[in-house]
């Protein structure tokens, strides 16, 4: 059975260590997404249309709002554990000002990524941090992670297409009202022809714009902001899954535990028992500027 065997939320973003055993619904995030194989079955990610591979010398990197799913290649269902980093891109501008284009559409130029020895260490080191009962310091976690970051992302950006704020600055300001309403009603099952009457549009037409200038459907967008709402609401607060369920828009609470699983890999109940929020410290210093130097350590693409 899949299993969420621990997550942690910061400033950074969110870092998971994740058992999944079944394919996983296409879906996206709003942050820059890097899978890290932590041990078991090697596995796929379909992105960009294709099966990407997940082995101890690879990484898959998916950028802001990009469509993936995790999927099965042959007869045997994958059953692996991988550590899945989302990054914030506010986050990574800070760690380093190169990486301003974190939220663009193709800041990872290609979608998989080598993992040389000295960073499959560094992510051996981190899986076993966070695999102990004890739990992981916040210092030494966010030192592992902005070192595995750079590693990652600096060998993997592109020159990022589209502004640093993704999605707010769409070109089309039908497109842009359509974002703002979506947002506004997340919780709602929106008619798609009631949307593209209110920015001007047919379906058709709203379709093919909406995903023109975001790379997803508008249906893909909503859920998107509705799993984003409910890890938020797992996480933070101990509202119940009942009430969850219905401010979110869904008829059933067990509608809504589907499609949480489906895209998470385990049940929101589960979730909740071992999410951990790290609070940032009054007065500390935000994170150390890091180094894109291409130099010995450095993975390269394939």
């Amino acid at each position: 059975m899949s299993r969420a065997i621990c997550e942690y939320r910061g400033d950074f973003g969110r870092i998971a260590l994740l058992d999944v055993d079944r394919p996983l619904v296409l879906h996206a995030h709003p942050q820059c997404h890097l899978l890290l194989k932590a041990f078991g079955m090697d596995a796929h990610f379909s992105v960009r249309g294709a099966a990407q591979p997940l082995r101890d010398d690879t990484a898959v990197l998916v950028n802001t709002w990009e469509p993936h799913a995790y999927v099965q290649v042959g007869e045997q269902a994958p059953d692996t554990v991988f550590l899945a980093l989302y990054l914030d891109p506010a986050w990574l501008r800070e760690v380093d000002p190169r990486l301003k284009g974190a939220a663009g559409r193709r800041f990872f130029e290609h979608p998989v990524t080598r993992v040389g020895h000295g960073l499959r260490r560094r992510i051996d080191d981190l899986v076993a941090e966070m695999s102990c009962a004890q739990g992981v310091g916040r210092d030494w976690l966010e030192g592992a992670i902005e070192s595995i970051v750079m590693d990652v992302v600096g060998a993997g950006r592109g020159p990022g297409i589209g502004s640093p704020d993704g999605l707010r600055c769409v070109p089309d300001r039908r497109i842009r009202r359509a974002l703002e309403l979506l947002q506004t009603c997340s919780g709602d099952d929106r008619d798609i022809d009631d949307l593209a009457c209110a920015v001007g549009l047919s379906r058709a037409h709203f379709f093919k714009l909406f995903r023109d200038a975001t790379g997803l459907t508008p249906h893909l967008y909503v859920n998107t902001l509705r799993m984003e709402s409910a890890l938020r609401t797992l996480a933070c607060s101990d509202v119940t899954l009942s009430r969850l369920s219905t401010d979110l828009g869904f008829s059933a609470q067990g509608h809504f535990t589907r499609f949480f699983e489906q895209r998470i890999g385990t049940v929101p109940s589960q979730y909740r028992r071992v999410v951990s929020v790290l609070v940032p410290e009054p007065g500390r210093p935000g994170p150390s500027a890091g180094s894109l130097s291409s130099g010995q350590g450095a993975p390269s693409l394939t």
